[in-house]
């Protein structure tokens, strides 16, 4: 009895997953569509819907690899006539760094941080980046350099404040409720 509800379960289960991923399917397929008129929009549009699906943890493997490549290659057409954006040169450097492609993906989020994007998340993918390369000097370097970003992040979240303060030279405090 207990066999037979759990079988039940991971067909719902498999059922819940194949619409989640018709839905992501179809709205690529508008997307694609909307992308062909070769306008800037609808193919960031198409490239952040292909992060999502990469992220989205439905895919294996060689299929995210793929669709991150495919985000990639439309970022990195934007970014051809619009290097300025550092959105996108953000968004690039997340799937870079994703496929393994680490001093392309450094590169980008340096790029994005130089012109003014110091969010927590890319701080931390561009952190990221740096200690798979072990470049545990940049690294310390670059938390250094954004610590009030960071401590503004960490705020009342002692898991992230117990982690930065491994960075710094005097950790951040958490208010315990």
């Amino acid at each position: 009895e207990i066999s037979a509800c759990l079988v039940g379960s991971e067909m719902c289960i498999r059922d819940s997953l194949a619409m989640v991923e018709a839905k992501f399917d179809a709205q690529g397929t508008e997307l694609r569509r909307a992308a062909l008129s070769g306008e800037r929009a609808p193919m960031l549009a198409l490239a952040r819907h292909l992060d999502e699906l990469a992220n989205s943890g439905l895919l294996d493997l060689s299929r995210s690899a793929a669709v991150r490549a495919e985000a990639v290659g439309i970022y990195q057409a934007h970014l051809a006539s619009q290097p300025d954006d550092s959105d996108v040169q953000a968004a690039l450097g997340r799937d870079l760094m994703q496929v393994g492609r680490l001093d392309d993906a450094i590169a980008a989020m340096r790029a994005a941080l130089a012109r003014g994007l110091a969010t927590p998340s890319l701080i931390g993918w561009l952190a990221e980046c740096l200690y798979r390369k072990q470049e545990i000097g940049q690294v310390s370097q670059l938390i250094a350099e954004h610590e009030a970003v960071l401590r503004s992040m960490v705020q009342g979240e002692a898991p992230l404040a117990a982690a930065l303060g491994l960075w710094l030279a005097t950790p951040p405090s958490v208010e315990r409720t």
